[in-house]
């Protein structure tokens, strides 16, 4: 459209320079030609007509111009709008890239601190798995010794209620071939009444201070059992007094209540962490 315009203009361009010449000599010969002559006026006559004639062009040219200018300024704006869009679109592919390489490094960010709080978790839950597997194998040796600590107490009580019922020859004769059929078990075994006495009010007086070590007031008792299971070579029945009888049950019961509170206590432990580990779980699982 520029184009045309241009060439337009520079086609009434030349015309125009083409009437001015004509104008020119026609000047030349009206003032040449004598006034009041027919050729004179016809002269002017032509003169008048090349004016018009240029100035027909010359608003033409004018015209011509204005839409020469006009093409020019729409196509300054076209071209300043494609720079714009060209810069856009340039801004829009800086800006993807950009994008697409933040997402690349918070990607790979997140992955790194997932890793972490993965094992982070890992190590807490291998933590507290063999604080667990710790927690059941206490559980299970406290549930054995308190199983061996009934019976050895369920034991001695029935020896102290054989041994306070001893009072007849009857009684005494089973005792003596009850006695007979232990030393088979228990040889070189022989102890004195006042001795099994004395070594029963040391046990008793060892497992009031000592409480918290059951596995030494097991052994202790066990070692009651068989001073009480056998007689002096003389063939003395053991007498056991109620007083004796009554600090053993209490002895017993005391035992059985630390290991009920222990138990208790491991129960509880164990019930914690079996709570905890899911809680912890979930916690890091929401980062």
């Amino acid at each position: 459209m520029l184009r045309n315009a241009r060439e337009e203009r520079r086609v009434l361009q030349q015309q125009r320079t083409g009437v001015q010449t004509r104008l020119k000599e026609v000047a030349l010969k009206v003032e040449k030609t004598p006034r009041g002559t027919y050729q004179y006026v016809d002269l002017v006559r032509e003169e008048s007509k090349i004016f018009q004639e240029d100035n027909l062009i010359a608003e033409k040219i004018v015209d011509v111009e204005e839409g020469e200018r006009q093409s020019f300024e729409l196509l300054t704006h076209a071209i300043y709008l494609a720079h714009e869009k060209e810069n856009e679109q340039r801004s829009r592919e800086h800006t993807k890239y950009y994008s697409i390489i933040a997402s690349l490094i918070g990607a790979i960010i997140g992955a790194v601190m997932a890793y972490g709080r993965l094992r982070s978790v890992n190590k807490a839950m291998e933590s507290s798995d063999d604080t667990v597997q710790e927690c059941r194998v206490i559980l299970t040796d406290m549930q054995s010794q308190q199983r061996d600590m009934q019976t050895l107490i369920t034991n001695v009580r029935q020896y102290l209620n054989t041994a306070g019922s001893s009072n007849t020859d009857q009684d005494a004769t089973q005792q003596m071939s009850s006695v007979s059929s232990q030393k088979k078990i228990y040889d070189n075994v022989s102890v004195v009444d006042t001795e099994m006495k004395e070594n029963i009010k040391d046990i008793l007086t060892a497992v009031k201070e000592n409480g918290s070590n059951l596995d030494k007031d097991v052994k202790e008792i066990r070692k009651i059992l068989a001073v009480g299971s056998a007689k002096d070579s003389s063939g003395t029945v053991v007498y056991v007094g109620p007083e004796i009888k009554e600090l053993l049950d209490e002895t017993g019961k005391n035992m059985e209540f630390k290991q009920k509170i222990y138990t208790l206590t491991s129960v509880t432990l164990f019930g914690t962490l079996a709570l905890a580990l899911p809680m912890l779980y979930h916690f890091f699982k929401g980062y």
